[in-house]
């Protein structure tokens, strides 16, 4: 397969359709109307799915029935089509967000309170450390403190996402105390760190001779610690207990005041002193 037609392939799977799915569409694109011998053989799909795949892509819009000489031969649409697809697809998604945000209510209650649930949790991946920062934001109280490390490894591979962050601690008058590694300050995209702009923020850059930290965050009653396994796989551990996140955050103060005030937000420090 040439690399064009490979990377129409992949776009095609990309937009929901499934390998076979996009093997049978290009092929009929390429023969035009056709029976369903030159299908299988053009798109390299299974015989004994080619028609699995035929009917899904007709319930898409994608595909059409012509009968020719009492014969079923199959069509493939326009392919401004795709765009219909998408846009019904859209459709379902909003409809569908609009039915989960009716039971969300429903599905708490099941959760449960804190108490309930494990002390600690282990997650691997982006998503699943997402899902725990979710948790611990959808329990902050006024009064609470975010107090964390940010390790070089952590802080570069979810480096779009900590501004975000830093917003909805800002709109919840949330003070951010932060101590970086010495990289991590220097060497990060200022145009994913947005520090200029984060409001109710005191960072610190720690020594050099600090490296190869953890990240490490504390805010209410949750720890969150996030690092990378020997494989480079991100994992992360959620920690929901009052007094071992009590003790993590003595920890960061005093990891946090060796460090030094940057250039630029000496003010800053001086009006919350």
């Amino acid at each position: 397969m040439e690399e064009k037609e490979q990377d129409i392939l992949e776009t095609l799977k990309s937009i929901g359709l499934t390998e076979g799915e996009s093997k049978t569409y290009l092929a009929l694109l390429s023969i035009g109307t056709s029976t369903v011998g030159p299908i299988v053989e053009k798109a390299s799909v299974s015989s004994s799915k080619v028609y699995i795949i035929l009917d899904k892509l007709i319930h898409k819009g994608l595909v059409g029935i012509v009968i020719k000489n009492g014969k079923k031969n199959y069509t493939a649409a326009q392919p401004e089509k795709i765009i219909d697809y998408l846009n019904e697809e859209q459709q379902k998604v909003e409809r569908n967000k609009m039915l989960a945000k009716k039971i969300l209510p429903e599905l708490r209650l099941k959760k449960g309170s804190v108490s309930k649930l494990p002390i600690v949790e282990l997650t691997k991946g982006r998503k699943g450390t997402e899902m725990f920062y979710d948790e611990v934001y959808a329990n902050l109280k006024e009064g609470d403190e975010y107090i964390a490390t940010s390790g070089t490894r952590i802080s570069f591979k979810l480096q779009n996402y900590w501004f975000k962050q830093s917003e909805i601690l800002a709109k919840m008058k949330i003070p951010q105390f932060l101590a970086y590694e010495y990289d991590v300050w220097h060497k990060k995209d200022p145009s994913a760190h947005k520090r200029k702009k984060r409001k109710n923020y005191f960072p610190k850059i720690l020594d050099k001779k600090y490296k190869d930290l953890p990240t490490i965050i504390t805010i209410g009653n949750y720890s969150v610690v996030s690092d990378l396994d020997d494989g480079g796989e991100l994992f992360t551990l959620l920690i929901r207990n009052k007094n071992l996140t009590n003790a993590l955050k003595r920890l960061l103060v005093v990891v946090r005041d060796s460090g030094n005030v940057p250039e630029g937000f000496e003010e800053k420090f001086k009006k919350n002193s």
